[in-house]
């Protein structure tokens, strides 16, 4: 039987609500600046189609990745972290990561 935990490492991350989250807040800081996908790739030394994926879904992004976008779009990669953490926080049924205590 798995535990919360694994369940929540099984589950593919692109499918989940904060995923979708950060999609959206990346979609909409790009629109913000002004910035088509083509343009935008154009900063970020990568095709549309790598912006297109990552914006509906198809790719993920891993972090460093998700500094640089952040990061080309003028923005405080922490600030947008924090904003997704308390995003994933306030998921109902979400695990729980608790540190056990050493075995003596």
């Amino acid at each position: 039987r798995l535990s919360a935990l694994q369940i929540a490492f099984a589950v593919n991350s692109i499918n989940l609500p904060v995923h979708r989250s950060m999609q959206r807040h990346l979609i909409a800081a790009r629109l913000a600046a002004g910035l088509s996908q083509r343009e935008f790739a154009e900063k970020l030394g990568k095709h549309q189609s790598h912006v297109s994926k990552v914006e509906s879904g198809v790719r993920r992004l891993d972090v460093v990745e998700f500094i640089a976008w952040v990061c080309a779009l003028e923005l405080n990669p922490a600030a947008l972290f924090a904003v997704l953490a308390a995003e994933f926080d306030a998921r109902p049924n979400r695990p729980r990561y608790v540190q056990k205590k050493p075995a003596r």
